[in-house]
């Protein structure tokens, strides 16, 4: 059947089918013929099976990471072509070769090779984990293989020119092969299961390579990793064609990965003899001896070729056929069997219907064993060579010899090579060739093994070729290829640019997911745009950009005429400034940015307009066609015709024409960006503009929009030459005041803005009016119309409108319609005659329109129209409310029509629009290769620091710590490296000291030999003292990166890193014991995401990012003999303006000192000054700190102490010799031979290198001197005190809010003092329903009233399901009373406290998470009263009575604020004294009609509002401890408690009672607690407080336990113990999670030890002479801190009872601790949620609680605040008016992370002279370029603008621009009164009070000066009137 044809019937068949001689020869012929048609049929089938069976595939992309730096196909190819050699030794990175390596291939353990084939440019550790969506803890635990591939695959799609993102939800297939399990090895090696997560398993497991790749993308398709050794990617490529094939996918992705991270399975392989001794692979020839292990990995796109041809594809090879098998029983499980090779390729043939003959080469196995070679050779010539033609030899190639063994990856390898090999045509040479074998019998084979590129081999039809794989377990593949089918001839890539003048404009997107990606972007595309090899035309990569790429939300578009120009651009983007055609916006966000098509009235309309869209545009031209069919029938003229009609027929003089013509290009317009993809999620008209809005938001068909506006305007025609407009400078109430006296004759027409108002009507009436106004000296004009719209005159024509329209049917609008009849949306179905009729005559609400549209969220805005009318209008909206947004035009008079759209449409690209790219390229582009993603990677790497397995202990010889260059250790480094991974920051450099102190040692006192503990404080201050001139110069909240050059044991930035949240810091060291233990210690603080220790040397390796902000180096440049390689390398890695610190030694001489045997080469300060100014830095101080180093490194007995160090720790001689330097420099420094000097340099490379280098040279001749320096800068103690806050309680009467009652009830959580009762007897008054629900012992529900159990969350949940959720009228409000159920403050137990904590926080939790999970669409809001829980007295005199039990409720509820911001409504803290009716009369009105206060305190009548502030300044008071006292500390064996024990002993304190809940063991078992254990280090820390002459107990109490404590004061006293004088609370438990996942055990904990714990100690010590009382609070009981809300509640009872104890006269103070570094809860549990607010270490800490103690403040916090990164973390609190105060008290608001300065503040910073007129002209220029359109390059400083083609509209956005970059107020008349590059610049300097030179009066005329005053204020189009006229009167006047 297969070859049957109907064609081969019989003769007589055929002819007795045609004519029939008799009825039964009739039915026999049908039978015939429907048999026929079956076997026609069946045959079509059969057809249909066969091709799809055998179907060729086509490779369209691929992407891959291959040895010798191959990390795309262009550069394999280069590097396979040229012949590299890609082996390389193993690097340090992956294991420590020496440690490994023996010749003797015996030796256990060892591998006889050091070579193999390593990626490079990829570091196995860093990935983009951000990009993929995938967080850093998943990421840590992901295989890098399994990273590697979805890299590789995304780069493969992208290449493809497919679209990842539109692979979503589509039968997509992933076959991968893998191997290699390195990294699982690595982690089980660790042998800490501990680490082991559920993410271990994903991670690690390989079906997770494809399942994740499909998971990312929404791959619906088989997806699954096949392991079959080294075959595995050729296998899962013949896997991936056969599911193509069968149509189980549509697309395919197949390829596999292989990374060497571990020594295992090389040593394994040793085992086996099969790796290459010397690492090379030298297949076929008579010297092989194995092969080298390699990495690296390759993935190919797939489809079926019909497919892909169809699709406009890029086919780089086909796929003809393919097979597999196992080598079955061979003489080996891992030996080849040569008649299982023959069969397989026999079988791939097959498939591929390819005759032997036909293959002209194959990519080989090659391993380069003497076993498989000859094997591989002879099945090849089995099968391919049988009667070949010697003279066409079977080309043999082996890519192994290039790269390598890739194992699991090694057929992508040779299919990569064999589809470049066909589509370049040649056959890169083979390697490591010069002997063939003996054991192949060349000279009877037609085989060739290239020794050099060799053309492939010609033959009939297109280039066959072959690749071979086999897997070591046997498992064998064969591919066939073909080379790809003739592609249509690429247009000339320079035929564009011979007429680029000309071309049409395109626009080429671009995007990424960071800034920094797409600035890397820009860049390559920058070098490919102007590559000659790319054959691809402007509109092909536009397409390419557009139509085959994702789009991501960081973005610039480009509007170009060709490639040079596109490049161009690119390049001024990267230079930050602006450019014709390029279009930046901010970055698009998560949720689509509304849309909304704004529709303009009259007066946009142009001769021309619409012209080229009509003959360019299908969907424009379409609609124009059906808008013309629909006017048909309702005018005589055509719309077509009047379009291209000219001037003087075209008719627009007639209104009647006019506007039918514009709304029919309107709708035209919005088809065309519909088409685009831009859809409006809001409709606005102005005027006749809203029937156009109408018909496109669906609420009028097409023939009813034609009626409206046909009708509208005839209508109009009648009353031409009546009446008249006027455009005045009035609010639109002004406007109506002033039109009282002419009602009838004159109306409002338009409200345009808040000062732009348009009169229409009476002409008379009208100059009446604006005589008046002139008199009054308002601006107005008259505007250039006939027709009286929107006034009396319309009244006539109303009636007749409406009867007209009496037909309309509105529908409801699939797009909401904002009215500018009623201002505000409008149900569409109201859009009827009546409604017409009022748009005609009512006024035009536009601006009241643009108000809403502004509230509602909308930031994009699109004028629909021939020309922006309304656009100014709109921008000014925009930037008087300080929105977000964009407004862009869609036609603009005279100009190119499509390319007017296209640079909007790129505006609002930039800016987030989704644009459907295939709309816009109706002519589809060809897919040409761009540049691929440039991947952001960052480290992950569950390990810890390093992939480096070693065989050797980790505590090695003292002298491995000399660097690889011989550099010695440094001074810090090698102390550091004393005391072990623990180091300290007190070892980071040299120390500062005054004067020499006599017994002071800073060797004995580094190394813990000097028994006097002043001189370790002394050591630790001077230290900090020196690094502290260069740290504090920056403010780090404004930076995000900074690079430590040296940074030795990671100590500094480990220091910044905790200070500062928001850094991010990496380090370079020589010394591979520095990274391990610096990147230990990071670990070790949980700051390995942002801090990071490379190996690298910062002379001359690039750091990981591009540029930094802050450059730090103490004491690096003097050990690098090459200076200006590395003065080049930092200035090219920080960005302009950046800080460069530097701690280092100059030469005192007229050459440089060298010091050989330390590597120590000093340079002269005129070498300094070179250095520093030939790289473009800039000196903004020198500091001479040399006296008071060597004061520090004086030391009289250095000998005798350098030998008591070698006797007591064993030093090296490396670290002796370091040691007799640091004397030596120390001595160098007294005799001034050397200086030392603190560097502080900004990179400038603006200032001309004359005047930078002069300055340099002023500050390194004449540097500070420390001790004047001292004297001028504000010590520390004035930066502590900004750490201080108190709440103040400010009296604020209610604002006036408008009366306006919304709707539903309120439930009250009652108390039983009458407040609810009175309280909702005063809300029913005012029509209020109200529910009262009260605690009781079961849940029950009545008329009005529930009873519910506060304990119980169920009745919370049951309660908000009956009262909540149960539909109309809901519930609007929730006031929470039962707080006030408290006992009162002097009946207070443990008991009534837990009952209280029941009460107020407990049922608040519940109702919270009841709350959260309710269905209710506008949830209600909840108030929390109070009763005396905060510190206001009640009258003027005398403390305030206070509830502490009710105090907690307020530390939930500013928690509550921030997490839940949709139920809160504010707290209210009522007075003790106050009658019911008189609270409720107060409360009633706050949650009736809030004023936004949400922190609230009612007392007297007065109310009272929360303010953060600043306390006064106090003069802190010396803290003597006595020696005869006993002092407690709760959490005292805690971190923070130890510290505070230490702090208190160096303060004289000598009896500690150190209390905890655990407590120690008995001390006869010390000795054998393990001292690396959690109670070894507490033992040692008491010892150490007992060695300095202190008596410690260790008391194991709960502080809690009232008797427990009352016992252990009576034992102390029994053992003779003095009274405890001051107490420290410092116990308590954080426990972080958010109110809606807290549960009442966690509440319970916290208030255990903070609320019972508290009161426990307040109650025993009570009438204890205390000198102190001291509360450890919480920060987060005064600020809204998510994740405590618990936490913040037990500490907000501690506030309240300080408070009360001093009110008793008792005393107390509780501190609102921040985040404690290193120590304490925040730092164990509450790391992550410190945004916006910084650590402090320890001792900062306790210095401030020294200023403290002496103080009389009860309550103070101590928070390292930034609030304005804390408003950008948790942006809910920026609408906290706590936070008031503190916000106007801030300079400038900041955003989260490091702010770029602003234009002013750089400006600002900057000194008068060149360099701030150049930087203010540039900005201008810049400015008034991106209006114009022109390079700033061509604005002449004193060219008129208006030669420039500047008009009134121009003008304006110039004005518009500038106040938005310069942060002004300008007049509008800006431009006209400066017109000029120069006078702008002098004008906008002395605006800003920043004098471009030396202060001078500038002489303005009276008249000028008056005028501009006169016209600040007047609106756009006022302006645009006003400037029209003086810029006609210029060009007059010149003519």
């Amino acid at each position: 059947m297969r070859d049957w044809r109907p064609s081969k019937l019989p003769w007589w068949m055929i002819e007795m089918s045609t004519t029939p001689n008799t009825p039964e020869q009739g039915e026999e012929l049908g039978r015939l013929k429907r048999a026929l048609a079956a076997l026609e049929k069946m045959q079509a089938r059969l057809d249909a099976v066969e091709r799809g069976r055998t179907e060729p595939i086509a490779i369209i992309g691929m992407g891959c990471r291959f040895p010798g730096g191959a990390n795309d196909p262009e550069t394999y190819w280069h590097n396979l072509i040229q012949g590299t050699d890609a082996i390389s030794e193993v690097p340090s990175d992956r294991w420590d070769i020496d440690a490994f390596y023996d010749p003797n291939p015996d030796a256990p353990g060892k591998m006889y090779t050091r070579w193999g084939g390593f990626l490079k440019n990829w570091e196995v550790d860093r990935f983009d984990a951000r990009f993929f969506g995938i967080a850093p803890r998943e990421a840590e635990a992901i295989d890098p293989q399994h990273r590697l591939l979805l890299e590789v695959s995304w780069e493969a799609l992208e290449r493809a020119g497919v679209a990842p993102g539109s692979l979503a939800g589509s039968p997509t297939g992933v076959f991968f092969g893998l191997m290699a399990r390195d990294y699982d090895i690595l982690q089980v090696k660790a042998g800490n299961p501990s680490r082991i997560d559920a993410y271990y398993g994903t991670g690690n497991e390989t079906s997770f390579a494809a399942g994740r790749l499909s998971y990312l993308l929404g791959l619906r398709g088989p997806s699954l990793v096949v392991s079959t050794a080294c075959s595995s990617s050729l296998v899962a490529l013949h896997m991936a064609c056969q599911s193509l094939r069968s149509k189980e996918c549509n697309l395919a992705l197949a390829g596999g990965a292989n990374l060497i991270l571990s020594p295992e399975y090389t040593i394994a392989s040793c085992r086996l003899r099969s790796q290459s001794p010397n690492g090379r692979c030298k297949s076929f020839d008579a010297k092989a001896d194995g092969y080298v292990r390699s990495e690296g990995s390759g993935v190919v796109v797939l489809k079926r070729l019909s497919d892909a041809v169809a699709d406009g594809d890029r086919i780089l090879a086909v796929i003809r056929g393919s097979a597999i098998n196992h080598d079955g029983a061979s003489s080996g499980l891992t030996v080849p069997s040569g008649p299982a090779q023959e069969s397989l390729i026999r079988a791939a043939l097959a498939a591929a219907k390819v005759e032997p003959e036909q293959v002209v080469y194959v990519e080989s196995h090659g391993t380069g064993t003497s076993l498989g070679d000859p094997i591989e050779v002879r099945a090849l010539s089995e099968t391919l060579c049988k009667g070949r033609d010697r003279s066409r030899p079977l080309v043999l190639g082996a890519v192994k010899t290039n790269v390598g063994h890739l194992e699991a990856a090694a057929g992508m390898a040779g299919l990569f090579k064999a589809v470049l090999a066909l589509q370049h045509g040649q056959v890169p040479p083979n390697l490591h060739f010069s002997q063939p074998s003996p054991h192949i019998p060349w000279n009877q084979l037609p085989l060739l093994v290239p020794t050099k590129p060799v053309p492939l081999p010609a033959g009939k039809g297109r280039a066959i070729v072959g690749v071979s794989s086999f897997g070591l377990s046997g498992i064998n593949a064969h591919v066939v290829l073909e080379a790809a089918p003739e592609a249509p001839p690429a247009e000339a890539a320079g035929a564009e640019e011979a007429q680029s003048s000309n071309a049409e404009p395109v626009l080429v997107p671009l995007s990424a997911r960071s800034p920094e990606a797409l600035r890397a972007l820009a860049e390559a595309y920058v070098q490919r745009a102007r590559d000659p090899e790319l054959r691809a035309t402007l509109r092909d990569i536009a397409y390419t950009a557009g139509v085959r790429r994702d789009h991501f939300e960081h973005r610039v578009a480009l509007l170009s005429t060709s490639r040079e120009e596109l490049a161009t651009q690119l390049e001024a983007f990267l230079r930050g400034e602006s450019s014709q055609g390029l279009l930046v916006g901010e970055p698009a966000t998560s949720a689509a940015r509304k849309v909304a098509f704004i529709f303009s009235g009259q007066g946009s309309q142009w001769i021309g307009m619409g012209r080229q869209l009509l003959s360019s545009e299908p969907v424009f031209r379409e609609a124009l066609t059906q808008v013309d069919q629909a006017l048909r029938e309702h005018v005589s003229w055509s719309l077509l015709d009047v379009l291209a009609a000219d001037k003087e027929r075209a008719g627009f003089d007639r209104v009647e024409v006019v506007q039918p013509v514009l709304f029919a290009v309107q709708v035209a317009l919005a088809a065309l960006w519909r088409s685009w993809g831009i859809e409006p999620d809001a409709v606005v008209g102005h005027s006749m503009g809203e029937v156009a809005a109408a018909h496109v938001a669906g609420a009028l068909p097409l023939a009813e929009a034609a009626r409206v506006i046909c009708l509208r305007s005839q209508l109009l025609s009648r009353v031409r030459g009546q009446g008249g407009m006027a455009l005045v400078e009035l609010s639109l109430d002004q406007a109506r005041e002033h039109l009282r006296p002419y009602e009838g004759r004159l109306s409002i027409a338009a409200s345009n803005g808040p000062r732009s108002t348009v009169l229409s009507g009476e002409p008379a009436a009208l100059e009446q009016v604006l005589a008046s106004l002139r008199s009054q000296e308002v601006f107005c004009r008259l505007v250039d119309v006939d027709v009286a719209s929107h006034s009396p005159q319309m009244d006539p024509l109303a009636p007749e409108l409406e009867r007209g329209l009496a037909v309309l049917a509105p529908r409801a609008a699939t797009v909401p319609f904002y009215s500018t009849v009623v201002g505000e949306v409008l149900d569409s179905r109201r859009l009827d005659a009546a409604y017409w009729a009022r748009n005609l005559r009512s006024p035009v609400l536009f601006f009241q329109s643009m108000q809403r549209l502004v509230a509602a969220g909308f930031e994009l805005f699109i004028e629909v129209s021939p020309h922006p009318v309304l656009l100014p209008g709109i921008e000014d909206e925009l930037r008087r409310g300080s929105r977000p947004g964009v407004a862009v035009a869609s036609l603009r008079r005279g100009e190119q029509e499509r390319g007017s759209l296209l640079a909007s449409l790129g505006a609002l690209y930039a800016r987030g629009a989704a644009v459907d790219w295939r709309k816009l390229h109706t002519r589809a582009g060809r897919c040409v290769p761009l540049p691929s993603y440039p991947w952001q990677r960052q480290r992950f790497w569950s390990l810890g620091t390093s992939a480096v397995p070693t065989s050797r202990p980790m505590a090695e010889d003292p002298g491995d710590a000399q660097p690889v260059d011989g550099t010695p250790v440094r001074f810090y480094d090698a102390l550091s490296k004393a005391r072990g991974a623990a180091v300290d920051e007190s070892y980071l450099t040299f120390g500062l000291l005054h004067e020499k102190k006599p017994g002071f040692s800073w060797l004995r006192v580094a190394y813990g030999l000097d028994p006097v503990e002043e001189h370790m404080r002394l050591l630790l201050h001077s230290q900090r003292a020196l690094r502290n001139v260069l740290l504090d110069s920056v403010d780090f909240s404004r930076v995000r990166s900074v690079w430590d050059i040296g940074c030795g044991y990671a100590s500094d930035i480990i220091a910044l890193g905790e200070r500062h949240s928001h850094l991010v810091l990496h380090g370079h060291t020589l010394s591979r014991e520095q990274v391990e233990l610096g990147q230990r210690k990071i670990d070790a603080r949980g700051l390995g995401e942002r801090v990071r220790v490379l190996r690298r040397d910062s002379s001359k390796d690039a750091p990981l990012e591009s540029a930094y902000d802050v450059i730090l180096g103490f004491e690096v440049a003097t050990h690098i003999k090459e200076k200006h390689a590395l003065f080049r390398n930092l200035s090219s890695h920080l960005r302009e303006g950046g800080f460069m610190l530097l701690a280092d030694f100059v030469a005192n001489s007229g050459s440089g000192v060298d010091v050989q045997d330390i590597a120590s080469y000093n340079s002269t300060p005129s070498q300094w000054v070179e250095l520093l100014s030939e790289h473009g830095f800039r000196l903004v101080e020198c500091v001479d700190v040399s006296q008071e180093v060597a004061n520090f490194l004086h030391d009289a007995d250095f000998d005798a102490n350098l030998a008591h160090l070698e006797k007591a720790v064993g030093i090296s001689a490396i670290e002796k010799r370091n040691y007799q330097a640091m004397r030596n420099f120390g001595a160098a420094l007294e005799r001034k031979i050397l200086s030392y000097v603190l560097f502080i340099a900004q990179k400038d490379t603006h200032v001309r290198s004359a005047y930078r280098r002069h300055l340099n040279r002023t500050w390194v001749e004449a540097p500070t001197p420390y001790s004047a320096r001292e004297s001028m800068i504000p010590g520390r103690d004035s930066e502590t005190s900004e750490w201080l806050y108190e709440v103040a309680w400010e009296r604020k009467a209610r604002a006036a809010m408008p009366v306006t009652m919304a709707p539903g009830a309120f439930l009250i959580l009652a108390d039983r003092a009458g407040v609810a009762s009175a309280l909702s007897a005063r809300l029913s008054e005012q029509g209020v329903r109200c529910i009262l629900v009260e605690p009781g012992a079961a849940y029950q529900r009545a008329e009005g009233r529930f009873v519910v159990r506060p304990g119980e969350p169920g009745d919370m949940v049951q309660l908000v399901k009956d009262a909540v959720d149960s539909g109309a009228p809901g519930i609007r409000g929730i006031i929470h009373l039962w707080s006030l159920l408290a006992a009162p403050h002097e009946e207070t137990t443990t008991a009534t406290l837990r009952e209280a904590e029941q009460l107020g926080c407990g049922s608040t939790l519940h109702l919270i998470q009841a709350l959260s999970r309710a269905s209710s669409r506008k949830p209600p809001r909840l108030w929390l009263v109070t009763r005396g829980a905060q510190p206001i007295a009640s009258s003027g005199a005398g403390p305030a009575t206070m509830s502490p039990a009710q105090a907690p409720l307020w530390g939930l509820g500013r928690t509550l604020a921030l997490e839940v911001p949709s139920l809160w409504g504010g707290l209210v803290d009522v007075d003790p004294s106050a009658s019911a009716s008189d609270i409720a009369k107060q409360l009633a009105e706050e949650v009736l009609h809030p004023d936004g206060e949400d922190q609230l305190a009612l007392r007297g009548g007065a109310r009272f509002v929360a303010r953060l502030v600043h306390p006064a300044p106090f003069e802190p008071l010396p803290v003597t401890l006595r020696d005869d006292a006993s002092y407690l500390i709760t959490g005292g064996l805690g971190d923070l408690g130890l510290k505070c024990a230490a702090w208190m002993v160096e303060r004289g304190a000598r009896r500690l009672v150190l209390l905890g809940r655990t407590g120690l063991p008995a001390r006869s078992e010390w000795p054998s607690v393990d001292p690396q254990s959690r109670q070894g280090q507490q033992i040692a820390a008491v010892r150490g407080l007992e060695q300095k002459g202190a008596h410690v107990r260790i008391a194991a109490t709960d502080v809690a336990d009232e008797p427990r404590l009352r016992t252990l004061l009576s034992d102390l006293r029994q053992d003779g113990w003095p009274a405890i004088r001051g107490v420290l609370h410092a116990a308590g438990v954080a426990n972080p999670k958010s109110l809606v996942e807290l549960d009442a055990a966690g509440l319970d904990a916290v208030f255990r030890s903070k609320v019972e714990g508290s009161w426990a100690l307040h109650r025993v010590l009570e009438g204890a002479p205390l000198d102190f009382f001291v509360l450890f609070s919480s920060g987060s009981a005064l600020m809204s801190s998510p994740m405590l809300g618990g936490y913040a509640a037990g500490n907000a009872f501690m506030d309240a009872l300080a408070h009360s104890r001093r009110a008793q006269g008792l005393p107390a103070l509780s501190i609102n601790w921040g985040f404690w570094a290193e120590v304490g809860m925040a730092a164990r549990e509450a790391r992550g949620l410190s945004q916006g607010m910084e650590s402090f270490t320890p001792d900062e800490g306790l210095a401030v609680l020294e200023r403290l103690l002496g103080q009389q403040l009860p309550q103070v916090g101590v928070m390292r605040l930034d609030v304005e990164r804390w408003i950008s973390a948790y942006p809910a609190a920026g609408q906290f008016p706590i936070f008031s105060r503190l916000r106007r008290a801030s300079a400038k608001a900041t955003t989260a992370g490091p702010e770029v300065p602003s234009v002013r503040e750089a400006l600002a910073a900057l000194a008068p002279g060149f360099r701030r007129r150049s930087m203010l002209e540039q900005h201008v220029r810049e400015q008034l370029a991106h209006v114009l359109k022109m390079p700033p390059a061509q604005l002449e400083l004193e060219t008129p603008l208006h030669d420039l083609g500047m008009d009134s509209l121009m003008a304006i956005e110039i004005r518009n621009r500038l106040e938005k970059s310069l942060e002004l107020v300008l007049p509008a008349t800006l431009v006209f009164t400066y017109p000029t590059v120069a006078a702008l610049v002098v004008f906008l300097s002395d605006t800003m009070g920043l004098p471009l030179e030396a202060p001078r009066e500038t002489a303005v005329p009276d008249d000028v000066a008056a005028t501009a005053a006169e016209l600040d204020a007047l609106s756009e189009d006022e302006m645009a009137a006003r400037l029209a006229q003086k810029l006609a009167a210029l060009n007059k006047g010149r003519k």
